[in-house]
């Protein structure tokens, strides 16, 4: 497993995950670069780039012959420091899946990768399924769905709020089209909830909770009040939200590396 620290901002980063290449126990691979989208209730997507920390035996080093075939769909996590002594890290983690390079640099050298980054639900886009479910809540029917994948699902939900339907069809859809289906109709936002993939069991996972006060404080980040017409109060950092008797929250919780 690799660990590739650098300063961004003044910020230290690192990245690890299985299938990162080494030199005499240290990295073939830095971190460089990262850009990327997050909202609520739709797939993160991140790209992450890697360069070879000097110009030595870059043609000939593991740098330039990393094996992307063993590194995609490996889990990876990119741990970033917050601001402020004893603030904590923020956490990205997910899975590769795609990968460009080696890229010249400067003439040829050094050599960087492209790396993209993405939740295993993503994994849920690639199937296409038709199946009926019977005398089930969503609650049961969202279980059998996520259950089909390696990953846990960790849910904080009033199964009494959730009636039994008489029937429900997934129809030519993908698991994620499915998912969002069902969570959009009832109501139901979810996100990722990243973990450290450098950490044993640490996957990222689905969570889902019934209200606001289901979610999770993250230490190093301040609560923020929502004032009225858009306005906002407050230090910068999680936000803190009402959610009326039809809103509820599934928690999309990645596991990284079990």
């Amino acid at each position: 497993m690799g660990h590739r620290p650098a300063l961004l901002n003044a910020r230290t980063v690192s990245v690890t995950g299985q299938g990162l290449p080494e030199i005499l126990g240290e990295p073939a691979l830095v971190f460089s670069k990262l850009s990327g989208t997050e909202r609520l209730c739709e797939l993160f997507e991140y790209e992450i780039e890697l360069k070879t920390p000097d110009e030595r035996n870059v043609l000939y080093g593991p740098g330039a012959d990393l094996d992307t075939n063993a590194l995609r769909s490996q889990e990876l996590t990119v741990t970033i420091a917050l601001d402020g002594t004893d603030a904590g890290t923020r956490e990205i983690s997910g899975l590769v899946t795609d990968i460009v390079g080696p890229i010249p640099v400067n003439g040829g050298r050094p050599l960087k990768y492209r790396l993209t980054l993405r939740p295993w639900l993503w994994l849920a886009t690639l199937n296409r399924d038709t199946r009926i479910f019977q005398q089930q809540t969503v609650v049961e029917i969202l279980d059998t769905l996520l259950g089909g994948y390696i990953f846990p699902v960790e849910r904080r939900l009033d199964i009494a709020r959730y009636p039994k339907r008489e029937y429900q069809v997934q129809y030519n859809e993908s698991d994620f089209e499915f998912f969002q289906r069902l969570t959009q109709e009832w109501g139901i936002a979810w996100h990722i909830e990243h973990s450290d993939a450098g950490r044993a069991g640490g996957r990222g996972s689905v969570q889902g909770a019934d209200a606001s006060a289901g979610g999770k404080s993250h230490a190093g980040y301040a609560a923020r009040r929502m004032g009225g017409e858009g306005r906002k109060t407050g230090a910068r950092g999680k936000v803190d939200w009402l959610c009326g008797s039809n809103c509820g929250c599934w928690v999309g919780c990645l596991p990284c590396g079990r």
